[in-house]
């Protein structure tokens, strides 16, 4: 393990999760591997999950750093906050809302004495929702990119995915722009500068949606910025990893302009922001100035955002 303390940090933000806090009890106390901290941050819930945690810390045998925030900071910030204080060699990170198969850790450990390599950024195994579909697709190799399991044929995405990531790797990508609210596409920045994923078909994660409107959720107003810079990392970086079919030439410049006005960047800078497709974004303009005012409306807005980015971030953090 090198320097590092233990051979896991599970980190988990939470935010309003009374309702489901057992969730984590279970993950952990059932956990066959033991060598792991757990570092769970309190996002200044106006629920008991400041009590409840408490009170669940006082029985484990795992050591615990325990962060419970006054004022809330959004996902980006309990990234940093857990990331400056973990010791462990790879860093799990843990839905407040979900649960995680008592031989998670076990199944990672056993993968990472095998397949470790200086190209290994981590590991990623595949999870099932409360209606019994799983994801992401199938791993067919022991070592892939998240653009060979991440997304299709066509560029879209494949569904969610429990992963863990190399602490020593982790770090070349911190600190997050807390401003930004929501954690960057790491495992896609990863894979673009060349690093795989340890892959496991094991279902390692029973993963809920839709379990509270106020849960570390999609807000029209908050993560705007991380939309805009989402958008402009697919134009500039990740069209060159990822099929790029016409419609998603479209959808893309349609999404980018789309975002751009919502983040009250003027013409000139949006189109500046980025180095290719810059034709279609200005031909695309007028149709993102019609979306961005039907989307005042939330419930229409919750379809644009599932439209333009392939997916909705309303399901989860």
């Amino acid at each position: 393990m090198g320097t590092s303390k233990y051979r896991f940090t599970v980190f988990t933000p939470c935010y309003n999760s009374s309702s489901y806090i057992d969730r984590i009890k279970e993950t952990l106390d059932k956990q066959t591997y033991r060598n792991f901290e757990w570092i769970v941050v309190n996002d200044a819930s106006t629920d008991n999950t400041s009590v409840l945690l408490q009170e669940y810390i006082k029985t484990v045998d795992f050591p615990v750093k325990f962060f419970d925030l006054k004022k809330n900071q959004m996902l980006a910030a309990n990234y940093n906050l857990a990331f400056d204080n973990a010791e462990g060699e790879i860093f799990v990170i843990t839905g407040h809302d979900d649960i995680y198969l008592p031989k998670m850790l076990e199944i990672y450990n056993e993968l990472y004495e095998k397949y470790d390599s200086p190209e290994v950024c981590g590991l990623v195994g595949r999870c099932v929702d409360q209606n019994g579909k799983v994801t992401p697709r199938e791993f067919t190799k022991p070592l892939m990119s998240y653009w060979e399991y991440g997304v299709d044929e066509k560029g879209k995405y494949t569904g969610e995915a429990p992963r863990a990531i190399k602490t020593e790797v982790l770090k070349k990508y911190m600190p997050f722009d807390p401003e930004e609210k929501l954690n960057p596409p790491i495992e896609e920045l990863m894979s673009c500068d060349g690093y795989k994923f340890i892959t496991t078909n094991e279902i390692v994660r029973n993963y809920f949606y839709g379990n509270s409107p106020d849960s570390l959720c999609f807000s029209v107003k908050k993560y705007r910025l991380h939309a805009w810079k989402r958008s402009q990392l697919y134009i500039n970086k990740f069209q060159f990893f990822m099929p790029w079919p016409f419609k998603r030439k479209i959808s893309s410049a349609v999404g980018y302009a789309y975002s751009s006005i919502k983040v009250n960047k003027t013409f000139k800078e949006s189109i500046k922001a980025i180095n290719y497709d810059r034709f279609w974004v200005v031909c695309m303009y007028p149709v993102a100035y019609i979306l961005s005012f039907l989307s005042e409306n939330k419930r229409i807005h919750d379809v644009l955002v599932k439209l333009l980015f392939g997916h909705s971030l309303s399901k989860k953090k």
